[in-house]
């Protein structure tokens, strides 16, 4: 079973200033350690294989203490969910273990055409 209570209790004390500035190394570590990041990926990846209810009990209560460790496991699992869902075999061997072991943090951006500006 993932530990939640392991990170939330290590981020009490400074998840206000953290969630104004910055998330420490640290507690990025903390979160992969624990195997927050990509619970929801299969065991075979290193994730934990949860389910979408149990992910969002997780992020539930990640958000209640810190929302920066909810937004870093929010966003590091949609890009292990969408490279699990439609990257290629070689793709899902080579990056789901490192996305699950916090070897490598997966960001994302968004656009949409015809939106702002022309």
């Amino acid at each position: 079973m993932i530990d939640v209570e392991k990170v939330v209790a290590a981020a009490e004390s400074d998840a206000a200033q953290w969630d104004r500035t910055c998330l420490p190394d640290e507690m990025i570590t903390l979160a992969a350690r624990t195997g927050l990041l990509g619970a929801d990926r299969p065991v075979t990846f290193g994730g934990a294989g949860l389910d979408a209810r149990e992910l969002g009990r997780i992020a539930a209560t990640l958000g209640e203490h810190c929302t920066s460790l909810r937004s870093l496991v929010t966003v590091h699992g949609m890009v292990a969910a969408a490279l699990d869902r439609w990257g290629t075999a070689a793709q899902r061997r080579d990056w789901l273990p490192r996305l699950t072991a916090g070897e490598v943090v997966a960001a994302l951006a968004a656009t949409e055409a015809g939106v702002g500006p022309t």
